[in-house]
């Protein structure tokens, strides 16, 4: 990513400028996608994540491997982006 395009992913990233939204903008970015909304698929993102200790238990029939590959092919989808690898379900 050049100087420009830096700058630009700061700006699209919103005032608080997270790694979160700094990591969606460039990957956008690098796949020539839309910036439309970037920032509220963050928000999207950092809820889902932080929800898992409502609900997820380690006895349970998923392990948290399982639930990072899920939820990693979640965020990518609502980024708009494919999945890097197919994981074993």
């Amino acid at each position: 990513m050049d100087s420009s395009q830096s700058t630009t992913a700061r700006i699209d990233a919103g005032s608080d400028g997270s790694i979160l939204d700094e990591g969606i903008v460039a990957a956008i970015t690098e796949e020539g996608l839309p910036h439309d909304h970037t920032h509220v698929a963050g928000r999207a993102i950092a809820t889902m994540c932080t929800a898992l200790p409502q609900w997820f238990r380690l006895d349970g029939p998923t392990s948290p491997e399982q639930i990072a590959a899920q939820y990693a092919d979640f965020a990518l989808g609502l980024l708009g982006l494919r999945p890097a690898l197919t994981h074993a379900r």
